[in-house]
């Protein structure tokens, strides 16, 4: 009952904390709005304003699939169906995010607990987990799903610590969910790297292994063979979407070069030794934004994990009580990834695990593993924090070691005082740079100073302990609030865009303006080309946009992209417009003298974006209407064979006409011409997932379908036969038409998606069995 109060009264004090950093948000009243959140909420309501979840999703590019994706699958993370209830009942949604933060609080407690820490530093290491600038910026800036993910970091460590301190079904079987549901979230960048701090402890553990006595060999081996098995079973119920997500990845642009992304761009925002003054003083390089001269692009936060918090981990990691395989555990987590941090540079070390590593290579900005090196230091300096205040009155020698440690944390800080201008001495903004490193550096001293003092006090007169814990959680959970708050409404600093709006925002941005309302009205089947607003707004009220955006996009859509970059166009040529079905265009002022299009007048629109005097409001934006605008499904008079590279030469050749000639690259198909008269093709309904059209030719017909490529899971029928589907042009669809009338059906069913479930639902049959055996032996155990 004791333990039971302790834990509702943490999970009390995490909440509170959290109430008062967003208190503008917690009833619903203001919302984030980044590009990154509002990206998801334009793609979220686009599936609820349509029919049905759609496994396809039309939108945007020209098409790309949602599942496989990872578009908008919170469906497949169980704890996002209670967050709908409570939703229904009044609970604003931004309480989904105050949940897993206080969730990944509480297992810091947990594991702290676990690792022998006093009840006090054990909160201290919750509070930190929980309010770190990096889970608070991945909250406020649209990657909540890379939040909720590394909030299991510290559960799964710790049943990880357990299984290997005393060999329970029941620890197995919480892993394995453990390790599943993190998989579901949906961020694999941040569940591999949590596999990696797995894979790390097993080779400690490996290392323990060959150092103990033969007698112990089989128990060891045992537990070994039954841990993997759990690491399969949390794999398996991930599976139904995982699998086709690993299908969909050599499609994808991270997948594309050598089975992933190249290196350049993995190692985009790397590291640099500059980055990691960041670590200590947090307006060193000018916190994030406007003011920012540090090595990362569009960066809006530091790296921040705070000098003191940093010194009281070298005291855990020194003095600490814990066993030494868990310090020299964290130890090698803190050292390796700061190192793969590093990225680009250091990329003789990364590319270790670049090269080597399954999967590592679909992944980019390295600096996100820095999860891991905030985690190990805040377990660390939380168990300094416990060997802080035992050593009071206690040892001399100890309290001598612990003032020198303290004492460095105020000489530092006056060193970087002084040697800062070095920093900044070539900066435009050297003044008001000077101005927030200098008020930043004395808030740090001041601080440092206070808790030496404290220590000295408390060693002096022999307070009561528990004041001294409650006065250093104070000061150093007041300076991570200081950050995080400049982090989600900055005050101080300037930021690339203010990221928290009031509802209204949203309300503007989910809204049908004059623009959409036009688009809205004609029922023929087109696409825009918007080179103003939020490129996925348009999807919100299922108006396709042949630009986007989206991490994991089709490969082929990204590299036809990158070849039109690299010819020079802005305005694409006509040929291509009509290969993609653009009929409209939107532009932020006249287009001058140019016959292929029609004026259509101006109109307003909402722009969402990053000029903060027009973001979330109505602007005055041009339609152009393209003169020669070709259907969404139109047929072609010649076809012919061509690499790809031959493909994209011609097609963006300005005399271009895909009506007149379209390339294939498959080496069974022969040139070909077909006669121009006497052909019909209609729509006859439309939908996401399946099209359906009927054909009248009195001759034998290529039709050019104007939807994305994507070799897996279409299917086209008629009168019972299958045809095969071309890639058109190295981008859309293409199929062979035989004469007379014709009735087709092209639809999206993809097997993996199928499977998947199928192994999931086993996964969970399995657990569910490890948990009930585990409660039938124990009460069986009882009756004995």
């Amino acid at each position: 009952m004791k333990i039971f109060k302790e834990y509702i009264f943490t999970i009390f004090i995490l909440i509170i904390i959290l109430s008062l950093l967003f208190n503008k948000l917690i009833d619903g009243s203001y919302i984030f709005t980044s590009g990154d959140t509002l990206s998801p909420i334009a793609i979220k309501n686009s599936i609820l304003n349509y029919n049905s979840f759609p496994y396809w999703f039309p939108w945007i590019f020209g098409g790309m699939p949602t599942v496989h994706s990872l578009m908008n699958v919170s469906n497949y993370y169980f704890p996002h169906y209670l967050m709908l209830w409570l939703n229904n009942l009044g609970v604003p949604w931004f309480w989904y995010f105050i949940f897993h933060l206080s969730f990944g609080g509480f297992g810091m407690y947990t594991l702290l607990k676990f690792l022998n820490q006093s009840k006090f530093s054990s909160i201290f290491g919750a509070i930190l987990f929980m309010l770190s600038p990096y889970m608070i910026t991945m909250t406020a800036f649209g990657h909540g799903s890379q939040m909720m993910a590394s909030a299991y970091i510290p559960w799964i460590i710790l049943f990880m610590f357990r299984i290997y301190d005393r060999n329970k079904i029941i620890d197995y079987a919480i892993f394995s969910l453990l390790v599943g549901l993190q998989l579901l979230r949906a961020h694999i960048q941040i569940s591999y790297y949590t596999w990696m701090m797995i894979g790390l402890f097993i080779l400690l553990s490996i290392y323990c292994f060959l150092r103990e006595d033969i007698v112990l060999i089989k128990q060891i081996l045992i537990k070994k063979i039954n841990f993997f098995i759990s690491l399969i079973l949390g794999v398996l119920i991930s599976l139904s979407l995982y699998y086709p997500v690993l299908n969909y990845s050599i499609h994808s642009t991270r997948g594309s070069i050598n089975g992933g992304v190249g290196i350049d761009y993995a190692t985009q925002w790397s590291m640099s030794i500059k980055e990691f003054i960041t670590f200590f003083f947090p307006y060193s390089l000018g916190f994030g934004g406007q003011l920012y001269f540090g090595d990362l692009p569009f960066t809006d936060f530091p790296n921040y994990i705070g000098l003191f918090v940093i010194i009281l981990s070298i005291i855990g990691l020194l003095k600490s009580e814990i066993e030494k395989k868990y310090k020299i555990y964290f130890l090698l987590v803190i050292f390796f990834s700061i190192l793969i941090s590093l990225g680009s540079n250091f990329v003789q070390f990364y590319n270790i695990f670049y090269n080597y590593f399954p999967h590592f290579n679909k992944f980019r900005v390295p600096a996100y593993i820095l999860i891991l090196t905030n985690f190990s230091f805040i377990v660390l300096s939380s168990c300094g924090l416990n060997v802080l205040a035992k050593s009071i009155n206690n040892s001399i020698i100890v309290n001598k070691t612990n003032y020198c440690l303290l004492l460095t944390s105020s000489v530092f800080t006056i060193l970087y005082i002084y040697f800062s201008d070095l920093l900044i001495n070539r900066n435009s903004n050297i003044n008001l740079l000077s101005s927030l490193i200098y008020n930043d550096s004395m808030f740090i001293l001041i601080s440092s100073i206070i808790i030496v003092i404290t220590y000295f006090i408390f060693n002096y007169f022999r307070y009561n302990i528990k004041i001294f814990y409650i006065l250093l959680i104070f000061i150093i959970t007041y300076d991570y609030y200081r950050i995080n708050a400049e982090i989600i409404d900055p005050q101080i600093h300037i930021p690339h865009k203010k990221i928290i709006q009031t509802e209204n925002y949203i309300d503007n941005y989910l809204s049908v303006d004059e623009t959409t309302h036009y688009f809205i009205d004609d029922k023929s089947k087109f696409r825009i080309f918007d080179f103003v607003g939020d490129q996925n707004r348009w999807s919100i009220h299922n108006i396709d946009n042949i630009n986007g955006y989206y991490p994991a996009k089709l490969n082929n859509y990204n590299q036809f992209i990158k070849k039109i970059n690299d010819y020079g166009y802005q305005l694409w040529p006509k040929g291509i417009l009509k290969l993609l079905n653009v009929k409209y265009i939107i532009l932020p002022g006249a287009l001058i003298n140019h016959t292929l299009f029609e004026d259509l007048g101006i109109k307003k629109m909402y722009y969402f974006g990053n000029n903060n005097n027009y973001n979330g409001n109505l602007v005055d934006i041009n339609i152009y209407k393209f003169n020669d605008f070709s259907d969404r499904l139109f047929f072609t008079n010649n076809i012919q064979y061509g690499n790809k590279e031959d493909i994209y030469r011609n097609i963006l050749l300005d005399n271009y006409d895909p009506t007149e000639i379209i390339y294939i690259n498959d080496a069974i198909i022969k040139n070909q011409f077909f006669d121009n008269s006497d052909r019909y093709v209609e729509i006859t309904k439309w939908e996401a997932d399946r099209i359906e059209f009927k054909t009248n030719t009195k001759s034998d017909q290529f039709l050019v379908i104007s939807e994305i490529f994507y070799p897996d899971g279409w299917t086209v029928t008629s009168n019972n036969k299958n045809h095969n589907i071309y890639e058109v042009n190295n981008l859309v669809r293409g199929v062979f038409v035989p004469s007379g009338k014709n009735e087709f059906i092209m639809s999206f069913k993809p097997y993996d998606l199928r499977l998947g479930r199928f192994i999931s639902f086993i996964g969970y049959v399995l657990i569910l069995s490890l948990i009930f055996l585990y409660y039938w032996k124990e009460r069986s155990n009882e009756k004995i």
